[in-house]
């Protein structure tokens, strides 16, 4: 419905601050423009996204993370905080964790001990976002008050991001920026504007489609987050979450064709 793409465009426009960011790395080191040049872009992130990591940790201090989506920016993260605070702390939520590998250019630049994979399956979910994916992880628990920041690059773009918050929103302190790769896709403004809308507390400050390969956003708390219902973002999640479930039952029905 083009109405709907206009109006959630409309109202991410209207509502973004901009606020000053500077993603630019001033004179990096050999090992830091080591891990930007072992970036693999495509589904994963890219140079551009690296060192705007790597920025916005060194110059904000950050040292407790959570990532929605592990990757490679779970090895920039690990590189950057270790080199600010040797208590830092990154969790990464993903699904499986059996696929992630640390490149070897870039094995001795970070420890492997300090890997923490919170695993959980991806279900679809009834909640103020409509229907939505979310992971279903063991214990909500699972770190403590005071993330600083939250890096959003999963799940994968047939199930959606609406639930990434729902575990940590609590946990998140004033200031904490959310910074969401591939946000030159609707989909993915649509998240944004459902988080707008539910999460009482928080501000957009930066949205750019062409930032790198596949655009960037980054919203910030402001207070502490707290959850209201919003009927446009419950008709919107209950819209797009019915195309979802059905198309992820085709998806899952030719994956079963394929490995048999």
């Amino acid at each position: 419905m083009n109405w709907v793409r206009k109006s959630v465009l409309n109202y991410l426009n209207s509502n973004c601050s901009n606020e000053g960011l500077s993603f630019d790395l001033k004179d990096p080191s050999n090992e830091d423009l080591l891990v930007l040049d072992s970036a693999p872009g495509g589904w994963s992130i890219d140079k551009k996204v690296a060192e705007a990591i790597l920025q916005i940790t060194r110059s904000r201090k950050v040292f407790k993370v959570v990532e929605v989506g592990a990757g490679y920016s779970t090895i920039v993260f690990h590189y950057s905080l270790g080199k600010i605070n040797p208590n830092y702390e990154v969790v990464s939520i993903e699904e499986n964790k059996d696929w992630f590998k640390v490149p070897k250019a870039v094995t001795n630049l970070i420890d492997p001990h300090k890997l923490n994979f919170k695993l959980g399956k991806l279900r679809f979910v009834f909640s103020r976002f409509g229907i939505h994916a979310k992971y279903k992880l063991a214990s909500k628990n699972f770190t403590g008050k005071g993330v600083h920041m939250v890096f959003i690059d999963g799940p994968q773009y047939y199930y959606g991001r609406e639930g990434g918050l729902d575990h940590i929103y609590s946990f998140l302190s004033v200031g904490c920026l959310i910074i969401m790769d591939d946000a030159e896709r609707y989909t993915e403004k649509c998240v944004i504007f459902k988080w707008l809308k539910v999460y009482k507390g928080l501000e957009l400050i930066y949205l750019n489609d062409s930032f790198g390969n596949k655009g960037l956003a980054v919203l910030k708390v402001i207070q502490p987050l707290k959850r209201r219902f919003s009927i446009a973002a419950f008709s919107l999640g209950m819209l797009q979450g019915i195309k979802r479930m059905a198309n992820f039952r085709q998806i899952k029905e030719k994956q079963n064709l394929l490995n048999n």
